[in-house]
This record gives C-alpha cells, sequence and structure tokens, in this order.
C-alpha cells in the first residue's frame, strides 16, 4: 500500500508506543489524551474513531497532528482486516456520507469566527460559472452520493474506456453536494458537482474519479428574490474535457470513512 504523510508527520512512525507525545498541547492535557488513555486497553479502533470526530467537531482539522496517531491505528487495523473497499459488500463504500471535516482545499481565504473555511464559488466550480465566480461563501456542510450506476456517463475518460468495459457493475455515481452560505446575507445555496468512480485495476482501495459538471441552486426556503440579488445568469456548467482524479481508502466500516486523494487531500466522512 503507499505510503502516506499527513502535515510532514510519517504515519509509519507513529505507533501505541508514541501515541501520548502527540495529545498534550498548551501545556494541557487534551480531550484526546483522555480517550488515549484508555486506548490500549479497550476496543483501540473504537476509541480511535470516537477521538478523531471529536477532535474534527471540536476546532482541529484535518493537519492537525493531534489527528495522526488515531488515524495510524484506524490505518494499521484496516490493512490487517485485508479489506479492499472496491469490491467489499462489507463494509460498503456505496451511500451518503457526510464530511465530518471540511477539507483544506487551496484557495481557501480564510477562516469565520465558527471555523468555517471560506471560499470563492469561482474556486468551488473551476470558474465555471462566471456571474458568481468572485461571490464569497462558507462551507457549512459537503455530503457524497455513491451509488451504482447502470447508464453510462455521457463522457468517460479515454484512460478508464477499458477499466468500465471490464467492470462495468463497479460504475458508481458520484455526486457532492457542497452547502454552502453568503456571510452576511440570507442566501445558503448548494453546489452539486455530478461526477462518477470506477475502481483503479492496480492498487487496492484506490478510485478513480471525474466530473462531468454541476449546478448552483438555493437551499430550501431561500426566496427568488434575494437569491437573484447575488445570483444570475447560467448558474450550470459543463466540463468538456473532464480530468481524472483518484482517492485511496485508508479505513472503511459501516459508519465512517478515511481516503486520501492525489493531492494529499485528507478526507473523513461519516454515512448518513
Amino acid at each position: 500500500m503507499m505510503s502516506f504523510r499527513l502535515l510532514g508527520i510519517s504515519l509509519g512512525m507513529l505507533t501505541m508506543d508514541n501515541v501520548m507525545s502527540f495529545v498534550v498541547h498548551d501545556g494541557k492535557s487534551s480531550s484526546a489524551s483522555k480517550s488515549c488513555l484508555g486506548i490500549s486497553a479497550v476496543e483501540p479502533v473504537v476509541q480511535a474513531k470516537d477521538t478523531v470526530i471529536d477532535l474534527l467537531k471540536n476546532g482541529h482539522d484535518e493537519s492537525s497532528p493531534t489527528l495522526s496517531p488515531y488515524l495510524k491505528i484506524l490505518q494499521e487495523s484496516y490493512e490487517e482486516s485485508k479489506i479492499d473497499a472496491r469490491f467489499s459488500h462489507t463494509p460498503n463504500y456505496n451511500g451518503d456520507w457526510e464530511n465530518v471535516n471540511i477539507p483544506a482545499f487551496q484557495g481557501r481565504l480564510g477562516l469565520t469566527s465558527d471555523g468555517l473555511p471560506l471560499y470563492t464559488i469561482g474556486r468551488l466550480t473551476f470558474n465555471q460559472i462566471p456571474s458568481a465566480k468572485d461571490v464569497v461563501c462558507t462551507v457549512e456542510k459537503m455530503i457524497q452520493h455513491v451509488h451504482p450506476c447502470t447508464e453510462r456517463p455521457a463522457q468517460v475518460p479515454e484512460s478508464l474506456e477499458a477499466t468500465l468495459a471490464k467492470y462495468p457493475e463497479q460504475l458508481r455515481s458520484n455526486h457532492i453536494d457542497t452547502l454552502f452560505h453568503v456571510p452576511d446575507s440570507p442566501i445558503r445555496g448548494i453546489l452539486r458537482m455530478e461526477g462518477y468512480t470506477l475502481p483503479n485495476e492496480e492498487e487496492p482501495n484506490k478510485y478513480d474519479t471525474w466530473f462531468l459538471g454541476g449546478r448552483c441552486l438555493p437551499q430550501e426556503g431561500v426566496s427568488s428574490e434575494e437569491w437573484a440579488k447575488v445570483f444570475a445568469g447560467t448558474l450550470e456548467y459543463s466540463l468538456s474535457n473532464p480530468m481524472v482524479a483518484y482517492q485511496t481508502v485508508i479505513y472503511l466500516d459501516e459508519t465512517l470513512r478515511v481516503s486520501i486523494g492525489n493531492r494529499g487531500t485528507v478526507m473523513i466522512v461519516q454515512r448518513e
């Protein structure tokens, strides 16, 4: 399996013997350290899962060194299980998954006082919606919808045609809803990216993904009048030459998935 590094910390360097050195900061024991005290004695994977979720919901992000030892525990247990997410039915890669963390994509403008990331609509849509490309928004939630797909996509990258022909039953839709808010306004919307994914033929737990386009639409309860003050014109786009990206699953069970993207982005999602 490929070697991962999180924030310059090699996951391979972290073991239960040095976990404790990562969970004390600012001179105080964090809630993570309390979990860690029992981690070697009772249900280490359950404790690690709970600690990862707790840290993410209490101000840490995926770049925090505090998270690394717990991700290491999850990764090691997953490797020992010999599960291959590409073809596993239990646990199952399919489903609706909500991000526990909002990944720190390139182009982030900063954080709000509540810790939510700020981006332009242009950054989140590959600058494909010109009328809204400079609108700044906070990303409040991301939901990934992964489901079996029996209809051939409108476009399939040439590099994946052979894989699709070999594993047509493994084609999945991979649609991502990004729920956003325009600060100091009542505007809340959804950026919906429409994509697909296939198992990588060579590497276990690796998926190849491509996106064909997307659209921007208001969330329920937002008036058309308020929406029109910020968004006008065509709010849909298509990608004529979709690029292939990938993600590698390093942990998967029925409620949690951890994966690393081709740019090193760590994505931690819970099943809805």
